[in-house]
């Protein structure tokens, strides 16, 4: 019975999100391609420099995997903070902070 809902559930779910686009209240659109590439750099940057700054030595160490076998860590502390996790949220603060909210995507007539 599960198995035959969850098709439906997952279509329900992705139907009911709304494609959203930064809108500066002032300007429009101008610019936001721009400035979103721009808030995308530097968020990656200082989400890579965080993340140098937080990596505490550890020796490197061994774990077993799901299949049994031994896998060689070298980065033992890697996993204290993920760069990639605070990339989308620096470039929104970003956005924000230059003025332009994020507005539903008008749907398109005829």
């Amino acid at each position: 019975m599960m198995r035959a809902f969850a098709p439906l559930l997952l279509v329900a779910v992705l139907g009911a999100c709304t494609p959203m686009r930064w809108e500066h209240p002032q300007y429009g659109l101008a610019g936001a391609q721009e400035d979103s590439i721009a808030c995308r750099q530097s968020a990656r940057a200082e989400s890579w420099r965080y993340q140098s700054s937080m990596r505490v030595w550890e020796p490197p160490r061994y774990y077993r995997g799901n299949d049994g076998r031994l896998i060689y860590d070298p980065w033992g502390s890697s996993r204290r903070y993920d760069p990639w996790m605070d990339e989308a949220r620096l470039a929104d603060y970003c956005m924000r902070n230059k003025g332009y909210r994020l507005v539903p995507v008008p749907e398109q007539q005829g």
